[in-house]
């Protein structure tokens, strides 16, 4: 796989939140599958730490798709790739369940 320089330097930014901009075809989820792994992997950040964010449901989709297939289970922590609109209620359930109140967002926002 031939990376450009601006995605090797995107897979290797350790330091803090990444956004990863560029036009259709032009190796976003790549680089956001090898950062993730590249985290995971070298630098002991735990998936659930990381969370990498797109704007449609088969995007989001097609990256776990695509780790899984490059990495397999790296960790006994799944790997996260969400829908942007998700991922506010992941966090307010998950700190709604760290501070004791286990009430499931997910499941009435999706009407179950």
């Amino acid at each position: 796989m031939n990376l450009s320089k601006e995605q090797i330097d995107a897979i290797q930014h350790i330091k803090g939140p990444a956004l990863v901009l560029a036009v259709p075809g032009a190796g976003k989820t790549t680089v956001l599958i090898h950062r993730t792994a590249n985290l995971i992997l070298n630098h002991q950040i735990g998936p659930d730490r990381i969370l990498s964010i797109t704007f449609s449901r088969a995007s989001a989709r097609d990256m776990k798709n695509r780790f899984h297939k490059l990495y397999g289970d790296i960790s006994h922590i799944p790997v996260h790739f969400q829908l942007y609109i998700v991922s506010p209620i992941v966090l307010l359930e998950n700190t709604l369940i760290k501070i004791g109140l286990d009430i499931p967002l997910l499941r009435i926002a999706k009407g179950t």
